[in-house]
């Protein structure tokens, strides 16, 4: 049809599992069929974390992490 997605559109938004708040990050990763009705793998996509304003220690040390950086708690 032509027209744009929105990208925080449900189910198939590009943001759609893209994820920034603390609490909700941290039970991502605890488990990650947390806050999803499916998983991200039957679109092809994967989960993803952004820092920002609302981020917590478990959000900042996954991306740390995922960039071969390790970060201690005084950190």
């Amino acid at each position: 049809s032509g027209r744009s997605v929105a990208v925080s559109k449900s189910i198939i938004g590009q943001h759609v599992f893209t994820h920034e708040s603390g609490i909700h990050v941290d039970g991502l990763l605890k488990d990650p069929q947390n806050y999803q009705g499916f998983s991200p793998a039957l679109l092809g996509r994967n989960h993803t974390v952004v820092l920002g304003k609302h981020s917590g220690f478990s959000a900042i040390e996954s991306v740390y992490q995922s960039l071969g950086i390790a970060l201690t708690k005084p950190q």
